[in-house]
């Protein structure tokens, strides 16, 4: 299995301080005292059925005290503004962002939550991390594998249970409010993409370790399977020309042949 990281240098809780970050901080305020909300969950990535957004607006009415900010766009996004709309639930779509302001909007969050059951890794979860968010997550495989050992037990839940889904956000926001240090990523767990290689290198070369040469037999079983490819290929290139020319079907074209002949004798009598 080879890990996969991220560049700590773009994602840091230091883009909390930068010009993009104050920016989303005062945004952040502003909107927490308009809605009269305590809370910021922040959620990254576009905005289509598979990724289980529409999920994350559901339970917002369970989450006294806190807003949503959907960071993306795409074709889902009409049904979930909707769907906000009818809830009446402190939703902001941010649309796409991209570079620093992208990076800042991670360091202000609360809590990342990442409500998709389909992922095949979850590189927004890998880069709320290395902003040192709490993250909120679905137990699936691919979250459980990558991340388990960053993100707590208790805020992984149980998937397509909203209540479950709900209670894992609001134990990771409480320990946000008390300042409680469990659940706060650890940024010495996480691994340059640099340094991920070099640990590459060391397990190809321990696997390269124990190599052997081809045999004798190897070699002409490899020669004889390169063969018969080889010919079935041009076998099935020539069929295929050979179709072609009769027309896409030599039987079509061999049951037509009576009717064109008595065509054609039709012709030449005219």
């Amino acid at each position: 299995m080879c890990s996969t990281d991220i560049s700590k240098g773009s994602f840091s809780p230091c883009n909390k301080n930068s010009q993009w970050g104050i920016t989303w901080e005062k945004q952040k305020n502003a909107y927490l005292q308009e809605t009269n909300c305590e809370f910021l969950i922040v959620c990254v990535g576009r905005l289509s059925p598979e990724k289980g957004t529409d999920e994350l607006i559901k339970i917002l009415p369970l989450l006294k005290g806190c807003t949503l900010w959907l960071v993306g766009d795409g074709p889902h996004r009409p049904s979930l503004e909707v769907l906000a709309k009818e809830q009446k639930s402190p939703v902001r779509f941010l649309g796409y962002q991209k570079g620093e302001a992208l990076h800042a909007v991670y360091a202000v969050a609360d809590c990342f939550v990442c409500p998709s059951l389909t992922e095949t890794f979850g590189q927004t979860v890998n880069e709320a991390l290395a902003s040192q968010v709490r993250v909120a997550l679905p137990n699936v495989p691919v979250f459980e594998e990558a991340y388990s050992h960053v993100v707590p037990n208790d805020a992984f839940w149980e998937p397509l249970n909203r209540k479950a889904m709900a209670a894992a956000i609001i134990k990771q926001l409480k320990r946000h409010r008390d300042g409680d240090s469990f659940g706060v990523p650890d940024l010495s767990k996480l691994k340059t993409w640099s340094e991920v290689c070099e640990d590459l290198a060391v397990e190809y070369k321990k696997a390269s370790s124990g190599h052997r040469g081809l045999s004798p037999i190897n070699i002409i079983t490899f020669l004889l399977w390169f063969l018969v490819t080889i010919l079935a290929s041009l076998f099935i290139f020539y069929l295929a020309a050979i179709r072609t020319l009769f027309g896409g079907s030599v039987r079509v074209y061999i049951s037509t042949v009576p009717n064109r002949v008595q065509n054609k004798m039709k012709n030449f009598k005219q």
